[in-house]
């Protein structure tokens, strides 16, 4: 997978791994989505549009108090000796979430693979690693999101490209 990333982002190809399994290595290390694991005979005759299910983040912004919407401020460093401190500063902040966790999420039937992938090739929703998170976030969300929290870091700051996985793991690259 390493080299595959490495070798698109030089020829200035985006790649989309569609991911089957959610413990899959690869999940939050590349530029992803997570598609149901359904075989082949099952894709090729559904009706429905097969729905991405991970991958897909929004911009959530809220203020940070216990009223708010986040439910710990992104700025307090984690303490594993009190996991449960939450701690709010009072402020505004624009954070990314998965779109199933966020606020703006219905419950109804979300993005559709086919949908995303005329998104990403139009530039309409573009790939990002912050913050642990590597995710789709749609492009007018990455550019509010980079207004309140700057610029993303360096690609010589970012964290290796993949974890130690299993070949056999069910995944698969899509290039736009």
């Amino acid at each position: 997978m390493r080299a595959r990333e490495v070798f698109r982002r030089r020829s200035g190809i985006q790649s989309v791994w569609d991911f089957a399994d959610p413990d899959h290595a690869g999940i939050g290390t590349v530029p992803y989505v997570r598609t149901p694991n359904l075989p082949a005979s099952v894709i090729r005759v559904q009706k429905n549009p097969i729905a991405v299910q991970d991958g897909n983040f929004a911009l959530e912004e809220g203020q940070c108090n216990q009223n708010g919407a986040l439910t710990r401020c992104p700025d307090k460093p984690y303490h594993p000796e009190n996991p449960t401190d939450t701690g709010y500063c009072g402020g505004w902040h624009r954070v990314l979430m998965p779109a199933h966790q966020s606020s703006t999420f219905t419950g109804e039937s979300g993005l559709a693979l086919t949908q995303f992938i005329v998104e990403a090739a139009a530039g309409e929703r573009i790939p990002f690693q912050r913050a642990g998170h590597h995710g789709w976030l749609p492009a007018q969300q990455w550019q509010q999101y980079l207004e309140a929290n700057g610029p993303a870091p360096d690609d010589k700051e970012r964290q290796p490209s993949v974890r130690q996985g299993d070949r056999r793991n069910m995944c698969a690259a899509l290039a736009i």
